[in-house]
């Protein structure tokens, strides 16, 4: 079993990876995402590492530029809406776990749909994608949002 500590090799490579990936602002939101996705797995009895690395993961798509985003959806051949067609922002987390598994090698699916619905969410959440969805709204760093004090 791979332990959380920073000594471990497996999740170090990645957040190396990710926090050259990722903007300053953006990859401090997500060290807080994947911290506060095992609080919460600990909370409820979810397996910890897969709320790490899930949480970690969860905007490896946010700072890629919108064209490249697009681009990279059509390669992949995701289905696209005409609302996230029109807004590429709202493609990071389909993307994301994509490149979560191709980029990343992360194989399990249950850590991939977390990241792919953690901003839209989904009828029948499994656990892990309700931890996700919630760690990524309230994070310590976020921003205050309109009920963000109720939920936390």
């Amino acid at each position: 079993m791979r332990e959380l500590y920073t000594g471990d090799e497996y999740f170090s490579q990645i957040e190396k990876k990710l926090e050259k990936e990722l903007d300053k602002k953006r990859f401090i939101h997500t060290k807080g995402v994947a911290y506060t996705a095992v609080s919460l797995a600990m909370a409820h009895g979810e397996n910890l590492q897969d709320a790490y690395l899930a949480g970690l993961l969860h905007d490896c798509a946010k700072c890629i530029p919108a064209d490249d985003k697009l681009a990279l959806c059509r390669k992949y051949k995701l289905t696209l809406s005409e609302a996230e067609q029109a807004n590429p922002d709202l493609l990071h987390a389909k993307l994301g776990a994509v490149i979560a598994k191709e980029k990343y090698d992360i194989q399990n699916d249950d850590i991939l749909n977390a990241i792919c619905y953690h901003t839209t969410g989904k009828p029948d959440m499994t656990e892990l994608e309700k931890i996700v969805y919630i760690a990524d709204y309230m994070e310590p760093n976020r921003k205050m949002l309109d009920g963000l004090k109720e939920v936390r």
